[in-house]
């Protein structure tokens, strides 16, 4: 799986072989292997804040990095405030 993070999508090397450099004659030997991509970009801050886990509603501050410096301060506090719900039942965190 590759989880990238960037801000656009993902758009090349869709296989593990094309990442692989080096002589020609190493080529036949690379796995074909077809990874999942999950790309940041295609996601909403606001989908991921309605996601399921603290992980991935933290990802929306990363997602909202661009957006107006309101939306951007807004998915800021709501990430924080979840997070600081976290204190009570793991202490851990």
């Amino acid at each position: 799986m590759v989880f990238h993070t960037g801000p656009e999508p993902w758009r090349t090397n869709r296989e593990l072989a094309e990442v692989i450099v080096g002589p020609e004659q190493f080529q036949a030997f690379a796995t074909k292997w077809q990874p999942l991509f999950w790309n940041l970009a295609e996601q909403s801050p606001h989908a991921l804040l309605n996601s399921a886990g603290e992980w991935l509603n933290a990802l929306a501050v990363v997602r909202a990095e661009q957006e107006e410096t309101e939306t951007f301060l807004a998915v800021f506090a709501e990430v924080l405030l979840r997070l600081g719900l976290l204190s009570s039942s793991e202490r851990i965190r």
